[in-house]
């Protein structure tokens, strides 16, 4: 049983017709399987029930039967060439996922180690009256006594996190620790409900860093002062990822690998001169409970936790209560936030996309705009014109919220906290399965090509392709390159090969797509909230962004002692 585990109604192993059904693994989740519709030659159609996510305590037992979307399971027993018909039933009804063809994923143990989707196309069937949702597909067995798995969509379990937040710790241990390095800290930010590690990660060079170490928040921080604290860094950017709240969301993952791999890369200026320029704090799994368990939007108590940011508690709600708390603190470091993502993945509508805050001048609007454009820029998956701003949007109340209101997830929530502080809070969002249209992005700069090419230039495709985990690990490396882009310091940009040629015209497009929204007389008003155009000309070429004030000065220590310090501490810094 994976780190941390707990019985959970999802996990379990049932045998009907010599076939061994199990969801006896992370992630895994099975309910139940029947025998279903006779077929023919002597088979039958196994029906196979996901399981819930798990209710509230205060749930009546008839309403605890909820529907899911998340299913993961294996088969064994089956011999070569057998054809297994089944049909998953207790699914949420999502129909236009499946009208746009979206397919179970699978592997078969251990020929097939890697995750693709079925090569047959899957039926559903909805039923209006009963809401009731399931889909069918076969499968045929290609080598006999191996163990095949289906899940809804690219697992990434709880277990995966964690080995892959262990080769982050080989890779930093193996790599030369000098004043120039890459600077790394792990750390164990809260446990979960269930005694989960919800880890926290800085990720910066050694530029401008200090001799004070981050503070300790009272709650937080269990390993402490065993595992200390990072040290600060002075006239650095804060950019801020999170992922995993809802647990079926797993594309989420694959974009903070897309990330993570691109910040690590060794032989591409733009990852090193991200480093010299941020300082990265994420948190991969801000749900282990309800990913270890195979659920699909609920923790272990039955709570969605992205609509309880505005007051979330230790005994409820740890995880959220520990991301708020990191996250909020990043406001008054040396280093300031600028940006916050917290990753998601979505069902309904396709493509790859951010949800923003509405502001209150059409000129704060723009430039919370400018950071999702970029991405569009820089990641052929991303389409921008699918983003949404609106007021609406920050209010929306979801029937399977039972009341809450998007007013309480992170990207509404912790913007309303910190009016008056120049950070943006955006939710990226990445549908299952495919995009909207075929896209291109414009050729990067290339400066130092002859000696650290950059990444491959993608062209235009004749037809929109599925989704694969490659691709929502593009959207997570055009993310990092567009905050290059967005902080004005990118010397292989793309803009100057674009339709828009410069930042300026980049950013005065956006203006005009969004002042008609707004009353332009009640704007010019407000002159107490209008920068003059000498100040937001010189703010534009300092920080690449209008809006961002200069980060708090003082003097970083000397490169001889952070070598020395890097040398003597291998829990904080690499």
């Amino acid at each position: 049983m994976e780190e941390g585990a707990a019985a959970h109604p999802g996990r379990n192993e049932v045998l009907v017709d010599g076939l061994t059904f199990s969801s006896n693994f992370d992630s895994g989740n099975l309910l139940s399987v029947d025998r279903g519709r006779a077929l023919d030659a002597g088979r039958c159609e196994y029906v196979v029930t996901a399981a819930p996510d798990a209710s509230k305590p205060d749930t009546p037992p008839e309403a605890q039967i909820t529907p899911t979307t998340w299913f993961h399971f294996s088969i064994s027993g089956a011999v070569a060439g057998q054809e297994i018909a089944l049909q998953i039933v207790n699914l949420i009804k999502h129909t236009a996922l499946y009208d746009q063809d979206t397919r179970p994923v699978v592997r078969s143990l251990p020929s097939q180690k890697k995750w693709e989707r079925l090569r047959q196309g899957v039926t559903y069937q909805a039923d209006r009256q009963t809401n009731e949702f399931s889909i069918r597909f076969t499968y045929t067995v290609a080598v006999a006594g191996e163990t095949v798995f289906f899940a809804f969509c690219y697992p990434y379990s709880y277990t995966d996190g964690q080995r892959m937040l262990r080769r982050l710790d080989q890779d930093f241990a193996r790599r030369e620790r000098t004043a120039s390095s890459m600077y790394y800290h792990r750390e164990t930010l809260v446990h979960s409900l269930d005694g989960r590690k919800v880890d926290l990660l800085t990720i910066s060079s050694y530029d401008n860093i200090l001799d004070n170490r981050e503070e300790t928040i009272p709650g937080l921080f269990p390993d402490h002062p065993h595992t200390p604290r990072p040290f600060q860094f002075q006239n650095k950017r804060v950019i801020f990822l999170t992922s995993r709240v809802h647990p079926a969301e797993t594309p989420s993952s694959f974009v903070l690998d897309g990330a993570l791999s691109f910040l690590l890369k060794r032989d591409d200026p733009r990852a090193y001169k991200l480093l010299k320029e941020c300082v990265f704090k994420v948190i991969p799994m801000l749900n282990p409970d309800g990913v270890a368990r195979g659920h699909y939007r609920l923790d272990s108590l039955g709570a969605n936790l992205n609509r309880h940011y505005i007051s979330p508690t230790m005994d409820k709600h740890p995880t959220i209560f520990a991301a708020k708390a990191a996250i909020l603190a990043t406001c008054h470091t040396m280093s300031k936030l600028a940006l916050h993502v917290d990753l998601h993945a979505h069902a309904a509508k396709r493509g790859c996309f951010i949800y923003g805050n509405r502001y209150a001048t059409a000129t704060e609007q723009a430039l919370s705009q400018v950071y999702p454009k970029l991405i569009g820029l820089n990641s052929v998956h991303f389409e921008y014109d699918q983003c949404n701003f609106t007021e609406q949007n920050m209010h929306l109340v979801e029937k399977r919220d039972h009341g809450l209101s998007k007013d309480g997830c992170a990207r509404v929530a912790l913007h309303r906290e910190t009016s008056g502080i120049p950070v943006y809070f955006y939710t990226l969002e990445c549908n299952f399965n495919m995009g909207r249209r075929p896209g291109s992005i414009p050729h990067s700069g290339s400066g130092l090509m002859s000696t650290a090419p950059l990444s491959p230039e993608v062209t235009r495709k004749a037809y929109v392709p599925k989704y694969t985990t490659a691709s929502w690990e593009d959207v997570g490396k055009g993310m990092m390159v567009a905050v290059l882009d967005w902080l004005g310091t990118n010397e292989w940009s793309r803009i100057p090969h674009s339709q828009w040629r410069t930042m300026t015209g980049f950013i005065q497009d956006i203006k005009n797509q969004v002042a008609p929204s707004f009353d332009q007389h009640k704007e010019t008003n407000k002159s107490s909230v209008k920068k003059n155009k000498q100040q937001e000309k010189l703010e534009k070429k300092r920080y690449g962004c209008v809006g961002l004030p200069p980060a708090t000065k003082t003097t970083p220590r000397s490169s001889s002692r952070t070598s020395t310090r890097s040398s003597n501490n291998n829990n904080a810094a690499f």
